[in-house]
């Protein structure tokens, strides 16, 4: 499983609280038109994070150039959400869980 570690506050309530952890809960690939369309679900803590306990799930749709097939989708959806630049993700780090994507297929994303 991959995610994306940065802190974005929202409101519950009068209180002020952060969703820290984002992963990929779903994804669709339009290979024709060239679009992803995924659910990001958030998550308060790391350990929320492990067991499944999302705070919120958003949609985004977005376009891409190129992929590598041979990524998992999830991955792949990450990484491309970090390259646009005027959304919160942008340059940050794509981390996995188990740590062992091969750092080779990466560069030919």
């Amino acid at each position: 499983m991959f995610y994306i570690e940065k802190q974005i506050p929202y409101l519950d309530n009068l209180q002020v609280k952060y969703q820290t952890y984002h992963t990929i809960s779903q994804a669709r690939i339009d290979y024709i038109n060239r679009e992803i369309e995924i659910n990001i679900a958030s998550f308060e803590t790391f350990d929320d994070l492990l067991q499944g306990n999302n705070r919120s799930i958003s949609g985004l749709l977005f376009n891409y150039k190129d992929i590598n097939r041979t990524l998992p989708i999830d991955y792949i959806s990450l990484y491309l959400l970090t390259q646009i630049e005027d959304n919160v993700f942008f340059g940050r780090e794509v981390k996995e869980i188990n740590n062992n994507i091969d750092s080779d297929l990466i560069k030919d994303l």
